[in-house]
């Protein structure tokens, strides 16, 4: 909990901020995930994405820096 704390002050972002981030800013399904793998978040969680097109769907699971594993 106090690590996670720390995040808060150090500015990193909350999971559900950067998901509607991901909404907002992305046009494509590469976009998102490059987005929501890669940047530092407060706590840990998992993201489920799904695009538009065939094969295009992954369950991301998130550590405070980066992708834990990606199913």
């Amino acid at each position: 909990m106090l690590e996670n704390l720390k995040f808060v002050f150090e500015g990193k972002k909350g999971i559900s901020w950067l998901i509607r981030e991901a909404l907002t800013e992305c046009g494509s399904f590469e976009c998102a995930v490059s987005k929501l793998v890669s940047e530092p978040i407060i706590a840990p969680g998992y993201i489920i994405l799904a695009g538009m097109k065939s094969n295009e769907g992954m369950v991301i699971s998130r550590n405070h820096f980066g992708p834990a594993h990606i199913e």
